[in-house]
């Protein structure tokens, strides 16, 4: 397969300390790039604002990842640093894993490492996962352990294998509710094998399962007592208009491609004749059966899913715990086989520059692309804003914010401050009406708070506030054109909230 000092074999040769470096690299990059005047993206702002407090839920995300980000808070403070090591602590779990399981697997070094790099050819993990995801970075992490316990499990296990495949099962049902789905194929893949079948039908399996019961109970009773929190992303899967079969099978369809470009044309141009090896069915002994027959009930599964519950939507992002071992399903095909030396060098070579092309970009959105009218959240002027108000007498007190985004670059811009946001689920300012209170909101949307904000200073506050609202105009950073962030707020006084009526003050820029 070829070697050497070159970079292409130092991969080949050296994968896991590659991947180390990469990620180094993203956490260096994210940190030099988010310590200056970069503000957080999305899910970032959202786990900033949320890893203020331990709680057994938030929102409508199941808790693991607020809750190893609130652990890294209490550690390492609440900074940008923290945010990034957590995100690609996670990411290089995931990558180490699905490398082991697939030499496991595939029983051929060279085969393993190609399949972990076609990770990189996939844009929902190698560019998606690194721009602005969270729970599904945790839950990718969690299907991995999960694939690599069972292919382990399959050849060896112990009392042990069988408390941490609980512990690790009870943790991707934190991670995010979709590994549910990924879990039972997966279970029930095993049941349809002599080997899984070994495994399942061992009285230790009960020390699995009271595992996964005792981590997922405490959440499981917050979900059944805050139903309406718990349930409100139900929405996003939509019904389907037309036939819920036709419809569902073609939106998966679609999903899955996405979810495997441009991995799969990568396949077609240099090892197209693996393909004609892929099938779901044999009757494979050890864990190639048990992969083959887990896609098997996994598509079937889903073509019942979507014409029961009539599914009309279905995101990429979805499909990420259940197709991330297509690579190792592919290379299946491969084993016993001479890939060209070639072709094999050719597609490091495109994993690599893949890699490469993620960090340019992750650099050059921030740094570059403002100056031509792209404007990523990172270059909202969130730490200019907090000085501003810091000036106007705001130095920290109550934040209630319209959305997450800005609740958590304003909980990083002004640290002293209890930061609140609608459909959160946040404990009470207590004892804290004797600090300011900011309403703060998105005034190139509305030129006033918006009216579940309005609802929500009345039910959570006991705060009703005029019409009266300022606003900062500021420029986004990097901009060439200077386009300005609208920023309204309203400046509370101490004593005047949580008490029914509100009096606002302020001043324009």
């Amino acid at each position: 397969m070829g070697g050497g000092k070159t970079l292409t074999g130092m991969v080949l040769e050296r994968l896991p300390w590659a991947l180390v470096v990469y990620f180094a690299l993203h956490l260096t990059l994210r940190v030099l790039i988010g310590s200056g005047s970069g503000a957080l993206e999305t899910d970032e702002a959202e786990q900033f604002l949320l890893a203020q407090t331990f709680q057994w839920g938030y929102t409508a995300q199941p808790p693991l990842y607020t809750w190893l980000q609130h652990l890294l808070f209490q550690i390492l403070g609440a900074n940008i640093f923290a945010v990034g090591l957590l995100k690609n602590g996670l990411l290089l779990a995931a990558y180490l894993l699905m490398y082991l399981a697939s030499r496991r697997l595939l029983g051929e070094e060279r085969l393993a490492v190609l399949a972990t790099l076609s990770w990189l050819l996939m844009a929902s993990i190698a560019w998606e996962a690194q721009r602005d995801l969270s729970h599904s970075v945790a839950v990718l992490t969690l299907a991995s352990a999960s694939f690599y316990l069972i292919v382990r499990g399959l050849q060896r296990r112990g009392v042990a294998w069988y408390l941490v495949y609980g512990l690790v099962m009870g943790l991707g049902a934190l991670s995010k509710y979709n590994f549910v789905i990924f879990a039972g194929a997966l279970n029930l893949a095993l049941l349809l094998t002599p080997e899984g079948r070994r495994l399942v039908f061992d009285w230790r399996l009960l020390l699995s399962i009271a595992v996964a019961l005792a981590v997922v109970a405490p959440q499981a009773h917050w979900v059944f007592t805050h139903p309406e929190l718990a349930l409100g992303s139900l929405h996003k899967l939509e019904i389907a208009e037309g036939h819920p079969l036709y419809q569902g099978l073609g939106q998966a369809l679609l999903a899955a491609a996405v979810l495997l470009t441009p991995l799969w044309l990568v396949y077609l141009v240099l090892f197209p004749r693996l393909y004609l090896g892929l099938s779901l069915w044999g009757s494979e002994p050890g864990a190639a059966g048990l992969l083959r027959r887990y896609l098997l009930v996994l598509a079937l599964g889903v073509a019942a899913g979507v014409t029961l519950l009539g599914v009309g939507r279905i995101s990429e992002r979805w499909m990420l715990p259940y197709l991330f071992v297509f690579p190792a399903f592919f290379f299946l095909s491969a084993r016993g086989r001479e890939l060209p030396a070639a072709r094999v060098r050719w597609f490091v070579r495109l994993a690599i520059a893949s890699a490469a092309l993620v960090l340019a970009v992750t650099v050059a959105r921030v740094l570059v692309g403002p100056r031509f009218g792209d404007l990523p959240n990172q270059s909202y002027p969130f730490a200019e804003i907090g000085s501003t108000l810091e000036t106007q007498g705001f130095a920290g007190g109550v934040i209630v914010a319209h959305n997450a985004h800005f609740a958590g670059n304003l909980a990083r811009e002004l640290p002293d401050s209890a930061v609140y946001v609608p459909g959160f689920l946040l404990p009470p300012p207590v004892g804290q009406t004797d600090r300011p209170l900011l309403i703060a909101w998105d005034a190139r949307r509305s030129p006033g708070p918006p009216e579940r904000v309005h609802r929500y200073l009345a039910e959570r506050f006991g705060a009703e506030i005029g019409d009266r609202a300022h606003g900062l105009l500021t420029p986004f950073y990097r901009n060439s054109d200077r386009v300005s962030v609208r920023f309204g707020y309203i400046l509370v006084p101490p004593g005047e909230w949580g008490m029914g009526v509100a009096s606002t003050s302020g001043a324009d820029h």
